[in-house]
């Protein structure tokens, strides 16, 4: 039962965690001097694209193409770095914070390099976006961690003695009679 609760909070804080990290992925967009022309390029080729295969006669499937393209590559940064660290640790019974946290920066941060097939020395703007992935794939580990991993693998507590019964539980020796009483009472 302990189980199906857990997959039940997991099935509602990823969600949260993820959103957490579109959203700081969203803003780091706007705001980074790296990131800020880079997005800036990819909306305007977006918009452009999708233009140009609205009002020509031309295959009409490229524009589902290039959303499905865009929808596997934030679901690759954004959903499993923080999915695969959630489930592992409750796997694991890991609670820490660092587990959470960094688990998931080191996940997010890789995908870029996991993705391409050229092994070669990273550009500094390269180095930079990887960081800021990082950053993005922290947050959403922190907001996890902060509404359910930190709960990941704890055993259900005993209940206290009191709730047992109405009285102080006594212990009992081994012949069966209690500690401190008379023998043959």
């Amino acid at each position: 039962m302990r189980i199906i609760g857990r997959l039940l909070l997991m099935a509602l804080v990823l969600p949260v965690a993820i959103a957490t990290g579109a959203f700081a992925l969203l803003v780091a967009a706007l705001i980074d001097p790296v990131l800020a022309p880079l997005s800036g390029a990819l909306v305007q080729a977006g918009f452009h694209a999708f233009a140009e295969t609205v009002f020509a006669l031309g295959d009409p499937h490229a524009d589902l193409e290039a959303a499905a393209r865009f929808g596997r590559l934030a679901f690759a940064l954004l959903v499993l770095p923080p999915a695969f660290v959630a489930l592992a640790t409750e796997i694991a019974g890991a609670r820490g914070f660092l587990w959470h946290v960094g688990g998931t920066a080191l996940l997010t941060g890789a995908v870029p390099w996991l993705l391409r097939s050229a092994a070669r020395v990273p550009t500094p703007d390269e180095t930079h976006i990887t960081l800021v992935l990082m950053a993005v794939g922290a947050l959403s580990g922190f907001v996890y961690w902060l509404l359910a991993g930190q709960w990941a693998g704890r055993p259900r507590s005993a209940p206290p003695e009191a709730a047992i019964g109405a009285g102080r539980a006594r212990p009992v020796a081994t012949s069966g009679s209690p500690i401190g009483s008379p023998p043959g009472s």
